[in-house]
């Protein structure tokens, strides 16, 4: 918890424990709907103990956390049933030995807003490793609040209230494998006109996928398919849903924003092996070599591809664009194509995908934050699913282009299984190691990040989330060991306990490079797409937010694609 936030509870505990014994309704409303006689039940948060009092009448085995030492101790005076029952601790890293280690449902109201960011993952975390399979999870966060101080996330009292919008609470747990049952918007307990709360019941689903992707087939099936500009958009914000989370901003009213600019740099991947390819193949109907009826960017993006035709061509391209080593020449044939790469996704999928005018709009292009807007609940269902929707979406780009190529005048029809591997071309999709392997060779002293072993004399490089299930060769998934622990390690994730074990030695080794002159920038770029952050912001104090999302991606790892764990 939030240390100002602690002590305002812990320094008041007397007046807030006699506010809350005064309020009516609050959460406690949906208990003999949500939980059965007899159920184990732990409740994160009980502040006066009276939730925890209530629970225990209706019969419900329950047990309560409570973070401020003086507030658990004015539950115990006025509730004395709950004594035995209530132990101090909070969420993530904090919570007690307690006498059940599993629980049919977890209570956690007025909780989640004192969390903060780089910590609300692993609270979540935490909350699904105490809940049964088919467990419940009633939560209740606010949806507004009138007392904060303009600006911040704190009220007057000093208190963090982060404001969290519906879609980003839903998202953090059905990542984790939740699913929502129902939900309730509600005035406040106390009376505070300006307060309103958000109340969610989740059913822990275990390895159950995800919903239909309905929406996504209706985007793809409503209007003509005159190019495949749609096919192109759906795939990047796929592919961002899935590696660049952290760069979607949740916004209030179910929605969500991906940046213009991420989406331009996938589709200059795309697009790239297409247009390169000896054959003529077409991206809109009629398009033809000879017609003056072309893609809207084929000529600018051609451009570039010509500047880098005997200069290692797309991977090269790739690297010299992430990593800051672009030549002026090179830089101008970029800005020209991505110009024309962006008007074209605004004026083309971005306003047709739906029908152009009619009501049915799921994006839209804010030009002041310059993000496709789009619904949360679509997005959700990208990063859910996003391997099987991704490649649904490359096998429909390479039919529709066989079309295309028909209809085109081609002397030739290309068929789809030519396209193919050329919509699967992703650049830099090798091991590539070569760089830390230099690094780590120039110290004088290398200890294995899993083991401590001293392997200055030999070691191998680990792909932390292993190549296999990420693709990544981004700088902090990569660490010395000893050549025994990585033929066991295998292409397995690390455990949980092994990270919060070894975290020291993650963020030596990852200093080691940080501080290394030819990784630093590249270090920097591979930190801020994971993370979502400016680089000028990871100057200073990037290692806890690192961890913090390199935790986050290895279990959602682990959840989404079933992993294997090991532990050394």
């Amino acid at each position: 918890m939030d240390q100002k936030t602690y002590a305002y509870y812990q320094n008041n505990a007397e007046f807030l424990v006699q506010r809350y014994e005064s309020s009516k309704g609050g959460i406690s409303r949906f208990f003999p709907w949500a939980f059965r006689k007899g159920e184990k039940v732990l409740e994160i948060g009980s502040g006066s103990g009276k939730d925890l009092s209530i629970l225990l009448s209706l019969g419900v085995n329950a047990y309560g956390i409570e973070p401020a030492e003086n507030m658990l101790t004015a539950a115990s005076r006025l509730h004395p049933e709950v004594k035995e029952r209530l132990f101090q601790g909070s969420i993530p890293d904090s919570i007690p030995d307690l006498p059940i280690k599993k629980f049919d449902a977890l209570i956690i109201s007025a909780v989640l807003m004192h969390i903060p960011e780089e910590q609300l993952f692993d609270s979540a975390f935490q909350i699904r490793e105490h809940i049964k399979d088919r467990g419940k999870l009633l939560l209740s966060v606010p949806l507004e609040r009138g007392d904060l101080i303009p600006g911040t996330s704190r009220d007057q009292k000093g208190r963090l209230m982060i404001i969290r919008p519906e879609s980003q609470i839903r998202l953090l747990f059905e990542r984790l494998g939740f699913r929502q049952e129902s939900r309730w918007v509600s005035e406040d307990s106390l009376g505070r006109k300006d307060v309103s709360w958000l109340t969610i019941i989740f059913e822990l689903q275990g390895e159950k996928g995800s919903t239909s992707a309905d929406k996504i087939e209706g985007i793809i099936n409503r209007d003509r398919k005159t190019a495949t500009y749609k096919f192109a958009l759906l795939r990047a914000i796929c592919d961002l849903a899935l590696n660049e989370f952290r760069s979607i901003h949740w916004l209030p009213g179910n929605k969500a924003g991906v940046p213009l600019s991420s989406i331009s740099r996938k589709w200059i991947e795309y697009y790239w092996p297409l247009f390169e390819n000896s054959a003529f193949i077409p991206q809109i109907r009629g398009e033809r070599p000879e017609s003056s009826k072309s893609i809207a960017f084929r000529k600018s993006l051609a451009g570039l591809i010509i500047y880098y035709s005997n200069a290692g061509g797309l991977n090269q391209f790739v690297y010299d664009r992430d990593y800051l080593s672009i030549t002026s020449q090179a830089k101008s044939h970029l800005k020209k194509a991505q110009k024309e790469i962006e008007k074209a996704i605004i004026q083309g999928p971005v306003y047709y995908s739906g029908g152009g005018n009619s009501a049915f709009k799921p994006f839209s292009f804010d030009s002041r934050s310059r993000c496709i807007i789009m619904d949360a609940g679509l997005l959700e269902e990208m990063v859910q699913i996003g391997h099987w929707i991704r490649d649904s979406i490359i096998l429909r780009w390479a039919e529709i282009t066989s079309d295309f190529s028909e209809k085109s005048g081609n002397r030739e029809k290309i068929s789809s299984g030519e396209v193919l591997p050329l919509l699967l071309l992703y650049p830099g999709l090798k091991r590539d190691v070569l760089l830390v392997k230099r690094i780590f060779s120039s110290k004088k002293v290398i200890k294995c990040v899993w083991s401590d072993m001293d392997v200055a004399s030999r070691f191998d490089i680990d792909h932390a989330i292993p190549f296999s299930l990420w693709h990544s060769n981004a700088l902090w998934n990569l660490f010395p060991v000893n050549p025994q622990v990585n033929s066991k390690k295998r292409d397995r994730l690390p455990s949980r306990d092994l990270l919060v074990k070894r975290k020291d030695a993650i963020i030596t080794v990852w200093n080691s490079i940080y501080h290394d002159n030819s990784a630093q920038n590249r270090f920097l770029l591979d930190t801020s797409k994971i993370s979502g952050k400016e680089i000028p912001q990871l100057r200073k104090n990037w290692e806890n937010a690192l961890f913090s999302c390199f935790q986050e991606t290895v279990e959602t790892t682990a959840v989404r694609r079933n992993s294997e764990r090991w532990c050394i």
